[in-house]
């Protein structure tokens, strides 16, 4: 969804509950949407974003 382009936008709500040790992972459509290997032909995409979430060790709340 666009962001700030629609001045009546409407987003939908969510709630959970996250317990100790799960994470939330906030982003936008960027990192999925980047350019890689040497020629920039491919996409990053969602699988990699996953995997680069599920390899990263959690980080505990300060």
């Amino acid at each position: 969804m666009l962001v700030g382009v629609l001045a009546d936008a409407r987003f939908p709500t969510a709630t959970t509950t996250l317990a100790p040790g799960d994470a939330l992972l906030l982003y936008t459509g960027s990192p999925t949407e980047a350019r890689t290997r040497p020629r920039r032909d491919s996409l990053y995409g969602d699988d990699a974003l996953l995997g680069f979430a599920a390899a990263t060790p959690p980080t505990p709340v300060r």
